[in-house]
């Protein structure tokens, strides 16, 4: 059974949407789900730069319209990374997790890059990745990368 989104997201999505005030609760709420957020705004964007429909890319993956839409909503828990990979490889797109070390100067190293389910290519592609730094303001969060 699908999980629904807590009702204190619910409650600072409507809140945000309406242009009320925002509470200490509001803002708890709202950072607190930032990545989630953040992850099905870039998920939207995989799957609109594949040129595919929700309905189309669920097909693809085995689930229902429904499925996709969840994913891309931002609310809820965070899906699974192997969910993540699925979407993504549907549209084209390759996943990994980035392990990284922050300075307390706020600098990133990129420690190491796993991929999620990907062929050997994809390894040897991240294997050549370096001087990745993180590009982040309040609303999302990129790895910037060299090869």
């Amino acid at each position: 059974m699908p999980r629904k989104a807590p009702a204190a997201t619910e409650a600072a999505d409507e809140r945000f949407s309406r242009g009320l005030p925002a509470t200490e609760e509001f803002l708890r709420v709202w950072r607190e789900t930032a990545p989630r957020r953040r992850l099905g705004r870039t998920l939207e964007a995989l799957r609109r730069n594949a040129e595919l429909t929700q309905a189309e890319l669920a097909r693809r993956m085995g689930k229902d319209q429904a499925f996709v839409a969840r994913m891309e909503s931002g609310r809820g828990d965070m899906p699974k990374a192997e969910n993540v990979a699925l979407f993504a490889l549907h549209c084209g797109f390759a996943t990994a997790y980035a392990f990284v070390d922050v300075t307390r100067e706020g600098e990133v190293k990129l420690h190491e890059l796993q991929p999620i389910g990907q062929s050997e290519e994809v390894v040897a592609a991240l294997e050549s990745v370096h001087d990745v730094r993180l590009v982040a303001d309040d609303d999302s969060a990129t790895l910037e990368y060299r090869r």
